[in-house]
């Protein structure tokens, strides 16, 4: 069994924690939770790739009993430890008391305490002790966000942006992309637009900006719910080119009955310019007809078309 602590959830505060609780609860319904810390029947080779995970270990679970913590805490000392011992519940002793007997009892066997050695967890709630050596975990990924992800894919510097930024952080992305083009990684799941319009009754000389943008969102939505992905991401970056309307942006996404993060929305010009020049990406956007479309274009019955067949063509 894995002691692990989750990023969301042992750094997380307010609301923030709370969902990432309520998601890692769904996704490990069988865990037993210690306060921040999760118990979890997989091997420590799993936890050392899976993302969310920030630190863990192989956990020896015992009362609260010195004798039986020293005897836990000595299976994984090494020559040089270090005790990290946090305490909640009420107890006579108090954390420092804990971590200076059970210091001094590894000394007695020939060990030396040292903040360079090896750490030891010592987790007490309650009459509960969790013991375990602290390994570090992958981290760095919101914990609601395990598992696979939709990336929409638009041809343009700021999704291959969108895209690396999912991609570092341990999502398995889903690119959802048009025919012929070729993301920078991630699984690709390819659309034929121009059969779509066709299909739709559009010529390709009518199809435009945010009418390819709804008919993007609601493919993603249906893809979303058909393989279970988590969530879906979009790289617009309000203010810059084509996506400039933001108003635009949020009636699409509810005639798609969708939302749609934006890992670069939060981002400054500035910095995404930067960012681009960085991957050696060109920095080109075009203003078509983009501020002037009406929302009454979008409203078409297109938009109840069988994704089933398409999505196999």
């Amino acid at each position: 069994m894995i002691a692990a602590k989750f990023s969301e959830v042992f750094s997380g505060k307010g609301a923030k924690r709370n969902e990432a609780e309520v998601l890692l609860k769904t996704k490990f319904p069988s865990a037993k939770w210690y306060s921040s810390t999760a118990i979890l029947d997989i091997s420590e080779k799993e936890a050392l790739t899976m993302p969310g995970i920030c630190e863990f270990g192989e956990v020896t679970i015992t009362k609260f009993d010195m004798d039986e913590i020293s005897k836990a805490a000595e299976k994984y000392a090494e020559k040089l430890f270090w005790l990290n011992v946090i305490r909640k519940g009420e107890h006579k002793l108090t954390s420092l008391d804990v971590a200076k007997q059970i210091g001094e009892s590894l000394e007695k066997k020939g060990l030396k305490a040292s903040s360079r050695g090896t750490i030891i967890n010592i987790e007490i709630h309650n009459d509960t002790v969790l013991v375990y050596k602290r390994t570090e975990g992958p981290g760095g990924l919101p914990s609601g966000l395990l598992g696979k992800v939709i990336v929409i894919w638009e041809n343009n510097y700021q999704s291959q942006l969108a895209l690396l930024k999912v991609a570092s952080r341990g999502f398995t992305p889903l690119v959802l992309c048009p025919k012929g083009s070729n993301p920078c990684c991630g699984e690709k799941i390819e659309y034929n637009f121009q059969n779509a319009f066709e299909n739709a009754g559009f010529s390709l000389k009518n199809m435009r900006g945010p009418l390819l943008k709804l008919f993007t969102y609601k493919l993603a939505k249906h893809l979303k719910d058909t393989i279970g992905a988590w969530f879906i991401i979009s790289p617009e970056i309000y203010g810059v080119g084509l996506e400039g309307d933001p108003k635009l942006l949020k009636n699409i996404e509810s005639l798609a009955n969708t939302t749609i993060i934006r890992p670069l929305a939060f981002e400054t010009k500035l910095n995404v310019i930067k960012q681009a020049k960085k991957f050696g990406f060109e920095l080109k956007s075009t203003k078509s007809e983009w501020r002037r479309f009406k929302i009454s274009e979008l409203e078409q019955e297109w938009i109840t078309l069988e994704f089933e067949k398409l999505l196999k063509k």
